[in-house]
């Protein structure tokens, strides 16, 4: 039972981190939207 939460949370975690990386390149490599600036 135990591991089986912990094998939910990490498939959670993993999933939230990779939407947020292939969120995050999509927005900064958008062709007609220039690099923002700092």
């Amino acid at each position: 039972m135990c591991d089986l939460l912990v094998l939910a949370v990490d498939s959670l975690v993993y999933a939230i981190c990779t939407l947020y990386c292939v969120g995050f390149v999509t927005i900064y490599h958008r062709p007609f939207l220039p690099p923002p600036s700092n």
